[in-house]
């Protein structure tokens, strides 16, 4: 947090598959996921483009994100990140079953220290501002799509080298 306040984030960028990254992001969180028996999987199309990007950094966005997910997602449910390359990009996204986000809530949950609810002390309210500052820095966007009761997908692209 300090160094992104700072303005001291340096990223280590370099040519990265990012198809493996996500698998290894996704399988960090099937123990999870299987013990709350939530359907965790990865769908990864014709992936063959490298990214520029800091691995750590993309793995942490992913981390994030995943961990959401999983987190929000009740027993039973599912989770599904997906990957898709255009011309330009490629575009992550991560699926969920879960409670969903209320309209009134979407455009602060990218906000330092945002939480839904009063209640919901299930994390610091960080992790999604970071993934913002982080895919922001790589050159990427960053949103999420949701309706109370029938999950939520967030998305993130980065551009191709």
């Amino acid at each position: 947090m300090e160094r992104i306040e700072g303005g001291k984030l340096h990223l280590q960028l370099a040519p990265h598959c990012l198809s493996e990254v996500i698998t290894e992001s996704v399988e960090s969180y099937l123990n999870v996921a299987t013990t709350k028996k939530i359907n965790l999987v990865a769908r990864q199309e014709n992936l063959v483009g490298n990214v520029d990007c800091d691995r750590d950094r993309v793995a942490q966005i992913l981390s994030n994100l995943i961990g959401n997910a999983v987190k929000f997602t009740p027993e039973g449910g599912s989770v599904i990140v997906k990957a898709e390359e255009t011309e330009s990009e490629i575009k992550v996204s991560i699926s969920d079953t879960g409670p969903g986000i209320p309209e009134e809530q979407k455009l602060r949950i990218f906000d330092r220290f945002a939480q839904l609810g009063n209640k919901d002390r299930r994390g610091l309210g960080l992790g999604l501002y970071i993934s913002k500052t982080l895919v922001e820095s790589h050159h990427g966007k960053i949103w999420a799509t949701s309706k109370p009761g029938e999950g939520s997908i967030f998305c993130f692209t980065l551009p191709k080298r």
